[in-house]
């Protein structure tokens, strides 16, 4: 696991992908859908722009950080349909090596909509 206070490239990722608006914290068990309609337009909106600006290195940065840079990473790899990171999401998975990090690995698997998801998810 990449240390952000050691990390220049992940303090950057975190910083534009996880920290606006305490992202990863609307995230963690679906809080966002908690909001109120308008505010919740506003995030998924937000949300499906950040997926679409990551870049593969930023994502993968991200899958390599703490649970809520994990978290993000993987549902923003979800969002952008980034099969590329599959197997990666899926090591991580069966690993199990940090709470709450979990949840974006089963969106993003499930996102994907294979049946080699489906095995992932389902091991």
């Amino acid at each position: 696991m990449r240390d952000i206070h050691d990390d220049p490239e992940l303090a950057a990722a975190v910083d534009r992908y996880v920290r606006p608006d305490s992202r990863y914290l609307r995230l963690l068990h679906g809080n966002f859908l908690r909001l109120n309609e308008p505010e919740r337009t506003d995030f998924v909106r937000s949300l499906v722009a950040a997926a679409r600006q990551a870049t593969l290195s930023e994502l993968t940065v991200l899958l390599e950080g703490e649970w809520r840079a994990r978290l993000t990473g993987a549902v923003l790899a979800g969002i952008a349909r980034r099969t590329v990171l599959r197997d990666r999401i899926g090591v991580l998975l069966l690993a199990s090596e940090l709470v709450y990090a979990g949840q974006g690995y089963c969106y993003a698997l499930a996102s994907f909509g294979t049946s080699e998801d489906a095995a992932l998810l389902t091991q």
